[in-house]
């Protein structure tokens, strides 16, 4: 048959026609005419078509693929033409049951549009309850942009008991929540849920976000009494939830005074609220200006220090106990010295540094010297998060500064990367005092780093123990970097590294600075309770910033509580690396990293040119046109490894997208990228296979994209790749004989393409050439089989 993108319709002047004959053409096929149809019956303010447009909105029929466009634009002209509703109101409601999900969809959204409008929707009740995610998320969405309520609030709560919501699903019920705040936790507590299902653990994850947002929006004496009055039924575990946000978010220089109900309130609930959870209560009373609840403090303190000191509880009830109480009284020494005296060199590694972690809460004057003496007792594990929290305060990184100076401490104790936060520290006093320290120590890496490394680069000619290797991998690598299965993924990825020489390797681990992207660089944040915090920034919203420390410790930072935030021209990998290993295990370090097995995956991290989980072909950051994978751990498909880079969010460039000339960003992109290999080829498997403006939106067999190889010795060799043979379109599953399918990512495919150089020499490095045709091919991964 014809193609439908070729297909013409008879021209017809609209302008002469009736209310009836345009609003006839509202079912025209083609969108164009439709629109039109539509523009004119508004701009006449055609309320003559509102008759037959509410017709049009009752019609039950829909098409092929189950829509029904013309009840859908009638619905908009409705809204348009007579906005309050007077005429149509009970047709658009009716239009709530419709067969198409189109429809409902928009009915919800017109029907949102308007007071009466709205309180159709919330008599629906069905709103959020639709079996079509769109016109649920439509529905919720709306319950966010109406008047605060007690039916609006049952109907988010219901949204949130709702299993398996999608990301997109469940960030629309937090922003429905949040604005249905009151009424929505008054729900939950009242459980008007259809089978009083508990909540779940992202619903309880959205109810303290919420907590927390209305801690931030500086409530009034009004709102605390009305939403603390309405949790005196609450499940105990949604209870916590709610006191530990509000107390969290609550903002250090916002006070009310307490009437006598509030007071009420509070002290009923302490009856009710978890034991671990007494301490934050005393804390959000205290905030509240209320004094109803300090005849109880020195008993909630006791059983609280209880629990800590309780071998026979379970490691996470002590250490919650354990931070209620510092932070109830944070300035309490006789609290903070009870906490660490339960730190024993028997106590559980997760133990000691969660209690560790409890005690930085505390503003004691004696905190530093404390844990000072508690470290000469404890196990490796707990000395270095003893040694963190020293880092974390001025105060306390001095007092651990004199106890190197005393020989109280010893400056080995200190990782590269503390040593690092010393020498960069800023405050101006601690950074000279470190480095006279270090440099007295000999542990102050020598600042040419260059003459470092052409001292050691005799190492790269010398054959190393690859299995020894390995071993010096697990001990000082895998804290941050991965390889293979093994590791953390804080920094760049080392399982590809073998396409690399030794020389290049051991230039980014002698001089980690040379040449770092900007993602893994260090930030210094000085927070407004004096809290140093350093790390690499994962992410960044309008209200917070991420930090991921050296150790993989994930740091949420409000912007309100920051002092100070400094960027560093450093990397996160710190400097005087050739301190911590001698010239062999250096050596064998290497040689492992350069091993080569019989599949070689080549990291795309340092290559990459777009970020997949952001739009691609179009501006809509959260539309059809990306490739997100489930997880972003290495797969394998028929047998073959490929090692994915993972987006962290949407911030780091993880795939290869070639230059084409439509859309935003494709033209924007680069016609050739070039990999290392330094490796011998039997073939090169690439996830691939699938571009913007592919076949079929394309059928001609042009050249998508070129691999020409680079053979050691100038030899070269260019496969040519064609669209509809090797290359389909991204948004479907589309089958083409040259590429395999591999996986779909939501409703998007991705392909593996195998190509297999002519000749069995070394190749150096490839080019990834864009083909002269229109479209944008996409290589999430690459791995070279050896021969």
């Amino acid at each position: 048959g014809a193609d439908v993108q070729d297909q013409l319709h008879d021209w017809q002047s609209l302008t002469a026609l009736d209310s009836a004959g345009l609003t006839a053409v509202l079912r025209h096929p083609s969108m164009n005419w439709r629109l039109q149809a539509q523009r004119l019956l508004v701009e006449r303010a055609a309320v003559d078509a509102v008759p037959h447009l509410v017709k049009l909105v009752s019609d039950p029929g829909v098409d092929e693929i189950g829509l029904n466009a013309g009840a859908i634009h009638a619905l908009w002209t409705l809204q348009a033409v007579q906005p309050d509703g007077a005429g149509w109101l009970s047709a658009a409601a009716s239009a709530l049951q419709h067969q198409s999900a189109g429809v409902r969809r928009n009915a919800v959204a017109v029907l949102s549009q308007f007071p009466a409008g709205q309180q159709q929707l919330l008599q629906a009740g069905g709103l959020t309850g639709d079996t079509d995610s769109q016109v649920r998320l439509q529905g919720i969405l709306s319950l966010a942009e109406m008047p605060v309520s007690a039916e609006a609030g049952r109907l988010v709560a219901a949204a949130v008991r709702r299993p398996n919501a999608d990301l997109w699903e469940s960030d629309a019920v937090t922003c429905a929540a949040a604005v249905q705040a009151v009424p929505f936790f008054r729900a939950l507590a009242a459980d008007e849920s259809p089978a009083g299902a508990p909540l779940s653990g992202p619903g309880m994850r959205t109810a303290a976000i919420v907590a927390e947002h209305i801690a931030r929006g500086r409530p009034a004496v009004a709102e605390m009494q009305e939403l603390l009055g309405g949790l005196k039924t609450a499940d105990p575990a949604l209870l916590e939830v709610v006191i530990r946000g509000l107390a969290d978010g609550w903002p250090k220089d916002h006070r009310i005074v307490a009437t006598k109900e509030l007071e009420a309130s509070l002290t009923g609930l302490l009856e009710r609220v978890p034991a671990g959870a007494r301490g934050k209560l005393l804390q959000l009373a205290n905030l509240c200006g209320s004094k109803a609840l300090d005849a109880y403090a020195k008993e909630i303190i006791e059983s609280l220090l209880k629990v800590v000191a309780d071998n026979a509880a379970a490691t996470e009830a002590r250490v919650n106990a354990a931070r209620e109480a510092v932070s109830f009284q944070s300035e309490n020494a006789e609290i903070l010295n009870a906490v660490l005296s339960a730190i024993t060199p028997t106590a559980a590694p997760e133990l000691a540094v969660g209690l560790i972690d409890a005690a930085a809460l505390s503003t004691a004057d004696d905190l530093g010297k404390a844990l000072i003496e508690r470290g000469t007792v404890l196990t490796p594990q707990a000395k270095s998060a003893v040694v963190r929290v020293l880092l974390s305060r001025p105060a306390t990184t001095t007092a651990m500064l004199q106890a190197f100076e005393s020989g109280a401490m010893d400056l080995g104790e200190l990782t590269l990367d503390q040593k690092q936060a010393l020498r960069a520290h800023p405050d101006r006093g601690i950074r000279a005092v470190a480095e006279k320290l270090m440099a007295a120590g000999g542990g102050l890496p020598d600042a040419d780093r260059d003459k470092v490394l052409q001292s050691l680069l005799s190492l790269c000619e010398e054959q190393g123990d690859v299995k020894a290797g390995k071993a010096m991998y697990v001990k000082h690598c895998s804290k941050c970097h991965m390889h293979g299965s093994e590791g953390k993924a804080i920094g760049p990825n080392l399982t590809g590294m073998a396409v690399h020489p030794k020389h290049e390797l051991l230039t980014h681990i002698i001089d980690p600075s040379r040449s770092v992207e900007g993602n893994f660089r260090i930030y210094t944040v000085v927070k407004t309770d004096g809290v140093v915090l350093n790390g690499m920034m994962s992410g960044e919203s309008r209200t917070a910033i991420t930090l991921i420390d050296a150790e993989g410790r994930e740091n949420q930072i409000a912007r309100e509580d920051i002092e100070e935030l400094v960027r560093s021209r450093k990397s996160l990998m710190p400097e005087g690396f050739e301190k911590q290993m001698n010239g062999d295990e250096l050596k064998n370090l290497l040689e492992f990293l350069t091993d080569k097995g019989k599949f070689l995956p080549v990291s795309l991290d340092r290559y990459a040119t777009a970020v997949s989980t952001k739009g691609l072909f179009s501006n809509d950051d959260n539309g059809p046109d990306r490739m997100v994978f489930g997880d972003w751990t290495p797969k394998i498909f028929r047998d073959v490894p490929f090692l994915l880079t993972d987006p962290r969010g949407k911030s780091v460039p993880n795939i290869i997208l070639l230059h084409g000339p439509f859309g935003p960003l494709p033209p924007k992109m680069p016609k050739s990228v070039t990999l290392p290999l330094n490796s011998d080829a039997k073939a090169i498997h690439l996830l691939s296979g699938v571009g913007g403006w592919s076949y079929p939106f394309d059928q001609e067999k042009t050249v998508s994209l070129i691999i020409r190889v680079h053979y050691k010795g100038g030899e070269q060799e260019e496969i040519k790749l064609l669209n509809g043979v090797h290359f389909a379109d991204y948004i479907r599953r589309v089958d083409v004989p040259g590429s395999e399918f591999a996986y779909m990512l939501g409703g998007q495919q991705i392909r593996r393409l195998t190509v297999t150089p002519g000749r069995r020499d070394v190749i150096e490095k490839i080019d990834l050439v864009k083909g002269p045709d229109n479209t944008a091919p996409i290589i999430m991964a690459i791995t070279v089989e050896r021969n």
